[in-house]
């Protein structure tokens, strides 16, 4: 016997028990222990784990960005690109598309490469409810180079941009830097459509990681 339960609140404990009943004995029922079992305290967009080197699992596929991709049999339609100066991804001609040394969470980063005003973007089919659970912010990790131009990063949520607080200098950074980002509740949170990483200006190199929402923003944890 199975039972999915419904949707789950984050950062929440839950208990369950099974009961056997048999209404021909006496006793008719008997109980289990008590289990229990807690979700996660986040909400995960994006933590970079699932991508390889091949059609369909390459990240900039999902995260599209100024080069786009030929069509193939996953991708009838490929992308032509969205004429920004981003590139997501290290050339797959030359080795690994994903970062494998500067990672903040598990075993992968993705390298965004930003040249003048650089976007990329990921859209949810179906759109996503932001607003489940009481999430409240959404969180993104990113790290830097000494040789970074320092330039405004900002996202895009349903098109309602949000601006890094922080100091421009940051995207210089060689230590992960823990963004907590106040939903905009103007962005249409119901039903998020896509999201968007941006630099407005200069010249680098980006990694991206852990990206989720919580109800309380965590604090900083590099």
């Amino acid at each position: 016997a199975t039972y999915a339960p419904a949707s789950l609140q984050p950062d929440t404990t839950y208990y369950w028990k099974v009961v056997e009943v048999n209404e021909t004995k006496s006793p008719s029922a008997w109980s289990s222990p008590v289990w229990s079992f807690s979700t996660s305290p986040c909400l995960v967009i994006d933590d970079f784990e699932s991508y390889g080197q091949l059609s369909p699992t390459q990240v900039f596929q999902t995260w599209l960005d100024s080069l786009g991709f030929p069509p193939d049999e996953f991708f009838p339609d490929g992308y032509g690109g969205n004429g920004t100066g981003a590139i997501v991804g290290n050339d797959p001609g030359a080795g690994p598309i994903m970062e494998y040394t500067v990672v903040h969470g598990g075993h992968r980063s993705m390298p965004l490469f930003y040249s003048g005003l650089s976007e990329i973007t990921r859209t949810f089919e179906p759109a996503r409810d932001w607003t489940r659970g009481g999430v409240k912010t959404l969180v993104l990790f990113f790290c830097g180079t000494a040789t970074n131009e320092p330039a405004e990063l900002y996202v895009k949520i349903n098109n309602t941009r949000v601006s890094y607080k922080g100091n421009a200098g940051d995207l210089t950074s060689t230590e992960w830097k823990q963004w907590n980002i106040d939903l905009p509740s103007s962005a249409g949170l119901g039903a998020v459509k896509s999201l968007t990483i941006g630099v407005s200006a200069g010249q680098g190199v980006l990694y991206i990681d852990d990206i989720a929402l919580y109800r309380t923003a965590p604090s900083a944890n590099p």
